[in-house]
């Protein structure tokens, strides 16, 4: 649901979502997070969509040119990490917290194939694995 994919492309256009919209992925010792946040007029909306395109890809697979373009866009971002030393200084301490080094991204990442995104979106695909968190502004009564 990056800004490059389809899904934003639609929902921005549907006007559920702004340029602001972004995606995260966490890594815990035992979980993983996947974040899709943003300003909506509609949030259940956007939810909505989200789950059916994984559903969708879980079911259908994923198309290999969607793939890689979508791969070549994660790389880029974390490529222009590497612009900002407080962001790498980041990156490796939560790299180093799973015994890892941000220096070996590019030797692990060139290691994902599109079986195994297609693997991930089976598990997420799974009924009441997600949850949504809506801020609101406070109303003022005069």
């Amino acid at each position: 649901c990056g800004q490059t994919s389809p899904l934003f492309s639609e929902l921005y256009e549907r006007g559920l979502i702004n340029r602001r919209f972004g995606t995260g992925y966490t890594l815990l010792p035992e979980a993983a997070v996947v974040e899709f946040a943003g300003e909506s007029t509609d949030p259940r909306a956007v939810r909505e969509e989200i789950e059916k395109k994984i559903a969708e890809y879980a079911e259908n697979g994923i198309d290999e040119t969607l793939f890689i373009r979508m791969r070549n866009a994660v790389y880029g971002a974390y490529v222009r990490l590497l612009d900002d030393p407080d962001e790498v200084c980041r990156m490796q301490v939560e790299a180093g917290f799973h015994g890892e080094n941000f220096g070996d991204f590019s030797e692990i990442f060139d290691t994902i194939e599109i079986s195994d995104v297609q693997e991930m979106l089976k598990r997420w695909s799974r009924p009441n694995c997600t949850s949504l968190s809506v801020v609101q502004p406070l109303e003022v009564n005069a």
